[in-house]
């Protein structure tokens, strides 16, 4: 969320937030998103959009009739590593003659950080 510029030199026609991994690369090179002058003054970026454990880097600029205002100041900030985007898929439960079990499946096509395996062991009680 940002606040409207103290002194705009003319109507406010909506905003252009700049957002980039690389804050070297040159700025037609960022992502833009363009918030409209009726809209709130923020952005929600849905998850999975952002690499987990990646610094970013954001500059907003006011837009109106005469063109594009001055850029902010570089604002950085980095994403956390986060539950999988999407489910395993593909999972595939063997039941061998002893009964024994395999289970395969493909992890999330969208992992969001490091995936931890958590493997319970499940017993079941023979009545005597």
């Amino acid at each position: 969320m940002w606040m409207e510029p103290k002194f705009p030199n003319g109507a406010i026609t909506g905003y252009k937030l700049y957002l980039t991994s690389d804050p070297n690369q040159p700025i037609d090179q960022w992502q833009v998103y363009d918030i409209g002058p009726d809209d709130e003054p923020k952005l929600i970026i849905e998850r999975g959009r952002l690499l987990p454990e990646t610094p970013y880097y954001i500059k907003i600029v006011a837009t109106g009739p005469a063109g594009i205002g001055v850029p902010s100041d570089i604002v950085a900030f980095e994403t956390v590593s986060g539950a999988p985007v999407d489910a395993p898929t593909d999972v595939l439960p063997t039941v061998e003659e002893d009964n024994t079990m395999d289970i395969s499946w493909t992890g999330p096509s969208v992992p969001n950080g490091p995936i931890v395996v958590s493997i319970s062991k499940m017993l079941q009680k023979i009545p005597s």
